[in-house]
């Protein structure tokens, strides 16, 4: 079973003899801050990691406490914690509470994870005021985020069944991003076509061949339609007759909810498997069908449609041009001193077939001097002063439109584009799995690179016209604004900020630990990697 935690504002640890102390310390690294949550089986507790002296790095500790006497019930708890352990061991995604250590003392057992600051959303609900319900935008957004990341666990090879999905698993960030966090994988498990096991999950939020030991990906996506029904209703399942949703359509509770979202919610809730979305991308296809019906985008304007235009060329003219980006491994110091604060645009994305011509037929204004044909052209909204960037098969670029596009680097077909509220000058820069780039709005974005969805914004008091350099699993910028700032890639938090007398539009350049950036107060500066 998992590990059910209350989570506790006022808790006097003293009630409790089981709950370690405040300034215990586990491993010789782990030193106990203070209490997070009790459940019936341990605690989760806030931490500092000693091994990192000049930072205070915080984590959370949950613990398994071994007090039973039958050795069957013993060694099944113990195979549940551990499973966790390993399922987030395996696995790599923002939505998706990181695991740094695991181990056991006495008849304790310990799973070291990230530190999630935030708010469960079952929490976010029961505050609102009487009579008040989410924002129907941000409900779609939230259940988009959640498909994608239940795409994700689909998607391995087994896929990873979550099995828990509901409000109090579901952790809003508050460091400004909206972000949700998907916490306690203690029953999730490895899905194996036909095979069968005991029902695990929670009563009103399982579909009903969960309880028949069927715990399949189709089974979260019931789950997600339970959590979104009581989102928007405010109506906790647990409360209710088991599958009586039939009965209780949202807009009964919430009549400010469109139709759509209504029908989306009930299809996920279908009582049998193949009523329901067959996956998770689909569920999400729908729910963004949803969101665009409720908000249009400030961009495109209408009737446009971006496409590429392919020409023909001889073969010796055509051979393909590729960046392989090597990216350094060692992870530099790093300290927590700011959240990014600033909440990301709505995504807008679309795939759209690019339009051809008649071979050795150009398309007008494309032909440079001398007749020479590009492979293919694409056209965006506005001028482009940003340089491409190619990565995993496909290059990005900016656009004054306010767009950073994603193309087919062999064909100029249209993958993705993500709008900001500026126009873009920078140079896209390709890390790993995502994108980072920054926006005359003020602010710097990474989005994921498959499909241009948001993963953190930082903000800045000026312009971002100069462009991002990634080393050491750090992002590196200048703003107009003044600053050179240096921060975490994978979460956007800021370490550290150099004041110039003036803004800084160059990209920055990192060699022995030093960044170097030139200033338009006609400096060139060289700083301290580490705390510049």
């Amino acid at each position: 079973m998992a590990l059910e935690t209350q989570h506790l504002e006022d808790f006097d640890e003293q009630d409790n003899d089981q709950i370690l102390p405040k300034g215990a310390i586990l491993q010789n690294r782990y030193e106990i801050m203070k209490i997070l949550g009790l459940g019936g089986m341990g605690s989760v507790y806030l931490a500092r990691d000693l091994n990192f002296a000049k930072i205070r790095r915080l984590c959370a500790v949950k613990e398994m406490i071994s007090t039973t006497a039958d050795p069957h019930f013993r060694k099944i708890s113990l195979a549940n914690f551990e499973r966790e352990a390993n399922t987030l061991a395996s696995i790599n995604h923002p939505s998706i509470v990181k695991i740094y250590d695991y181990f056991t003392e006495g008849n304790r057992t310990y799973l070291v994870m990230e530190n999630v600051e935030g708010k469960d959303l079952e929490k976010v609900v029961n505050e609102l005021p009487e009579g008040q319900f989410i924002e129907e935008e941000r409900l779609l957004k939230w259940g988009i985020e959640i498909c994608d990341t239940l795409n994700f666990l689909h998607g391995q090879k087994p896929p990873i069944v979550y099995r828990d999905m509901k409000p109090s698993n579901l952790m809003l960030r508050t460091d400004g991003s909206e972000r949700l966090a998907l916490i306690d994988f203690g029953i999730a498990k490895v899905f194996q076509e036909g095979q069968k096991g005991t029902m695990m999950g929670t009563e009103g939020y399982s579909p009903p061949e969960q309880y028949r030991g069927i715990a399949g990906p189709q089974g979260d996506i019931y789950a997600l339609g339970a959590t979104l029904h009581h989102l928007a209703t405010r109506r906790d399942p647990k409360l209710e007759p088991p599958f009586s949703f039939h009965e209780a359509l949202p807009r009964q509770f919430n009549p400010q909810l469109s139709e759509l979202t209504e029908q989306i919610i009930m299809k996920a809730l279908s009582y049998d498997m193949k009523d329901r979305y067959a996956t998770a991308t689909e569920m999400e296809a729908a729910l963004q069908q949803a969101l665009n019906a409720k908000t249009k985008p400030s961009r495109p304007g209408p009737g446009f449609s971006p496409t590429a235009t392919y020409h023909p060329q001889p073969a010796a003219q055509s051979a393909a041009a590729t960046s392989y980006l090597q990216q350094p491994t060692a992870a530099a110091p790093t300290s927590y001193l700011q959240q990014p604060a600033a909440a990301p645009p709505a995504n807008y994305s679309a795939a759209i077939p690019p339009s051809t011509v008649a071979p050795g037929i150009a398309a007008p204004n494309v032909v440079a001097s001398g007749g020479v044909l590009p492979v293919w052209s694409f056209k965006c909204e506005d001028e482009i002063r940003s340089s491409p960037t190619l990565g995993n098969g496909m290059v990005f670029t900016g656009a004054y439109d306010n767009n950073v596009y994603a193309l087919d680097a062999k064909s100029g077909k249209f993958i993705w584009k993500y709008p900001t509220d500026g126009g873009i000058a920078s140079t896209p820069c390709f890390y790993k799995d995502r994108v980072i780039f920054g926006s005359e709005d003020r602010l710097v974005y990474a989005v994921t690179s498959h499909r241009g969805k948001i993963l953190w914004t930082c903000p800045t008091e000026g312009r971002v016209r100069g462009s991002v350099r990634v080393e050491f699993e750090h992002a590196f910028f200048g703003s107009d604004d003044g600053r050179l700032y240096a921060v975490n890639a994978q979460s956007g938090r800021v370490i550290w900020r150099f004041e110039s007398g003036g803004p800084i539009r160059s990209t920055p350049i990192i060699d022995n630990e030093i960044v170097y950036a030139g200033s338009e107060d006609g400096h060139l500066y060289a700083l301290n990697l580490q705390t510049g």
